[in-house]
C-alpha cells in the first residue's frame, strides 16, 4: 500500500523534479523503506511461528519421551 502511495505521488510530480539528485535519493529511500518494512513484519511473523512450533514440539517430546529431548 505504501509503495503504491509513493509511486502515485511520484507520478504526480513534474519531470524536472527527477533531475534533482536530492529528490531522487529521497524517492528511492522511501520506496526501499516501504518494502523493507513489509518484509520485516513478515519475517517477525515467521519467527513467532517458528518459536511456537519449537516450543510445542519440545513439550510433546518431553511428555512422550524425556530422554529423547536430551539426546536432541
Amino acid at each position: 500500500y505504501i509503495s503504491v502511495r509513493v509511486m502515485e505521488h511520484a507520478a504526480s510530480l513534474d519531470l524536472i523534479a527527477y533531475e534533482d539528485p536530492v529528490f531522487y535519493d529521497k524517492l528511492e529511500r522511501a520506496r526501499v523503506q516501504a518494502t523493507d518494512r513489509l518484509y520485516m513484519i513478515q519475517a517477525m511473523g515467521r519467527l513467532v511461528q517458528q518459536v511456537i512450533t519449537t516450543v510445542t514440539l519440545s513439550i510433546s517430546i518431553m511428555l512422550f519421551s524425556p530422554w529423547l529431548l536430551l539426546i536432541l
